[in-house]
C-alpha cells in the first residue's frame, strides 16, 4: 500500500505543476485580452465561454472565476456570486505580490462551500496585469486526480516506459552535438552513435504514427502514402533536400497530436457536435506542443500547426491567410486532403483518382495555394499508383531515414 500512495503523492505535485502551466496559459493567452486597465470586461467577453465549455467537457475545471480586489466579476459554475465580497487570504497574497498562488483544498469556505461534493481540489489564483499592474485575478478550482492501486498511474508508467529509448537518444543528440565540435579526435565513435541516433529517430517516428494508426484504424497506411506524395510533389517542385526532409518528416507527425483527443470523438461514425469538433481541431496545438522543444523534431512544428489552414483564411486553428500560410503547410493541406478523398471511411466512399482531382481543382484559390494546386495536379494516375504499391517495400524505410538525416545534418551544421 505504501508505494502507490507514494505514487498518488507524487502524481499530486506533478499535476499541480501541469495545471498551473495550463491554467495560465488560458489566463494568458485568453483572460487578458478580454479585461481592460480598469479590471472589467471588453465588449466581447462571452468568447471564454466558448474555452471554458471545452475545459468542462474534457478537462477537469469545476469552477472558475474572476476577481477584482475581493469581489467577484464573474462566475462559471454559480452566477448568484457575481457582485459579491469574500475575504481571501489567498487572493489577497495574489494581488499583492502578483504571483501564482495553487494548493490542494477540501472546499468550505464561504465562497465555495457549493463545491464541497467534489472532493480534493486545486485552487489556483493566477493574476491578470496591465502594463505592470494586477487589474483582476483569475480563479480555478481543478479536480484532483485519485488514488487508484491499479490505474491510469501505472497505465501512464507503462507508456513513459517505451518512450525511455526515444528520450535517452534525444538527450544523446545534444551531447554529441556539443562532442563534436569539443573532440576531434573521437570522430568515428560519434559517427557511429550519430548513425544509431538516426535511427532511433527514424523508428521513433514510425512508432508514433503507428500508434495513431492503433487509436483510430480507419487511418492505417495514411502517413506512409502522404510521405511518398510528398517527396512525389516535392521534386516536382524541386525543394532543396532540408525542405524535402522537412514535409516527409512532417508527413509522418502531422496528426500527431490526435493522441489527445478522446476515442469516443475519433472513433465517432456520425457528425460532430460543435465541442467535439473544436476539441479535434486542437489536436494541431497539441501536436505542435508535442514537437516544439526537440531541436529536431520541431523543424516540422509549423506544418503540424498550420495544416489546416486555408488559403481564404476559413481554417483554422489561427485563420491565417494566403502567404501568411507557411509554404510547406500549404504543400501539406493539399496532399493531406487528397489522400483523405481516396481513402474510405465509415462515413464516406473512397473517390477514385479523377474525381479525388477534381475536387483538388474545385477548391484551388479557396482552400488551396492556386500555384500549388497547378503542380499538384501533374500527379498521374500512374505515379500515385506506384506510390500505393511501394508503401510496404524498404523505398518507405529508406526515405524517411533520409529526411531524419538531412535534417540532422542541418541542426549540427548551424
Amino acid at each position: 500500500m505504501i508505494l502507490p500512495v507514494i505514487v498518488y503523492f507524487v502524481e499530486l505535485s506533478g499535476n499541480k505543476h501541469k495545471f498551473i502551466e495550463r491554467l495560465d496559459k488560458l489566463t494568458r493567452l485568453e483572460l487578458a485580452n478580454i479585461i481592460d486597465e480598469k479590471g472589467e470586461f471588453k465588449p466581447n467577453y462571452p468568447l471564454i465561454e466558448d474555452s471554458i465549455n471545452d475545459l468542462y467537457n474534457y478537462g477537469d475545471i469545476v469552477d472558475f472565476r474572476i476577481w477584482v480586489g475581493n469581489k467577484i466579476l464573474y462566475s462559471f459554475a454559480n452566477k448568484s456570486f457575481i457582485g459579491r465580497k469574500f475575504i481571501n487570504e489567498e487572493l489577497i497574497e495574489s494581488i499583492k505580490k502578483n504571483k501564482i498562488i495553487s494548493e490542494y483544498v477540501n472546499p468550505g469556505k464561504n465562497e465555495n462551500y457549493y463545491l464541497l461534493d467534489k472532493g480534493l481540489l486545486l485552487e489556483t489564483y493566477i493574476p491578470i496585469t496591465k502594463s505592470g499592474k494586477v487589474v483582476a485575478v483569475a480563479e480555478y478550482y481543478t479536480v484532483a486526480p485519485k488514488l487508484f492501486l491499479l490505474g491510469p498511474q501505472t497505465f501512464a508508467v507503462i507508456l513513459f516506459a517505451s518512450l525511455i529509448p526515444f528520450i535517452v537518444y534525444v538527450i544523446l543528440y545534444r551531447e554529441f552535438k556539443n562532442a563534436i565540435k569539443t573532440l576531434d579526435n573521437f570522430d568515428n565513435k560519434l559517427k557511429v552513435s550519430y548513425d544509431k541516433l538516426g535511427i532511433s529517430y527514424s523508428n521513433s517516428i514510425k512508432s508514433l504514427s503507428k500508434v495513431l494508426e492503433m487509436k483510430d484504424v480507419e487511418t492505417e497506411g495514411h502517413a506512409e502514402r502522404v510521405a511518398l506524395i510528398s517527396l512525389n510533389i516535392a521534386n516536382k517542385l524541386k525543394l532543396n533536400s532540408y525542405e524535402t526532409g522537412q514535409i516527409v518528416i512532417g508527413a509522418y507527425l502531422h496528426d500527431i497530436g490526435k493522441i489527445s483527443v478522446p476515442d469516443s470523438i475519433i472513433l465517432k461514425n456520425e457528425a460532430l457536435l460543435d465541442f467535439e469538433r473544436k476539441i479535434v481541431q486542437k489536436h494541431v496545438l497539441m501536436g505542435y506542443k508535442l514537437v516544439e522543444s526537440d531541436e529536431v523534431l520541431s523543424t516540422v512544428k509549423d506544418l503540424i500547426l498550420y495544416h489546416h489552414e486555408k488559403w481564404d483564411g476559413t481554417g483554422y486553428i489561427h485563420g491565417l491567410k494566403g502567404e501568411e500560410i507557411p509554404f510547406i503547410a500549404r504543400i501539406f493541406s493539399i496532399i493531406d486532403v487528397f489522400d483523405a478523398l481516396v481513402s474510405e471511411r465509415p462515413y464516406k466512399k473512397a473517390y477514385n483518382f479523377n474525381e479525388a482531382m477534381d475536387v483538388i481543382k474545385s477548391y484551388s484559390g479557396s482552400y488551396f495555394d492556386p500555384a500549388l494546386v497547378e503542380v499538384f495536379l501533374t500527379l498521374t494516375e500512374n505515379e500515385y499508383n506506384d506510390i500505393v504499391h511501394n508503401i510496404n517495400s524498404m523505398k518507405i524505410a529508406n526515405i524517411i531515414n533520409s529526411a531524419i538525416t538531412v535534417v540532422l545534418n542541418n541542426k549540427v551544421a548551424i
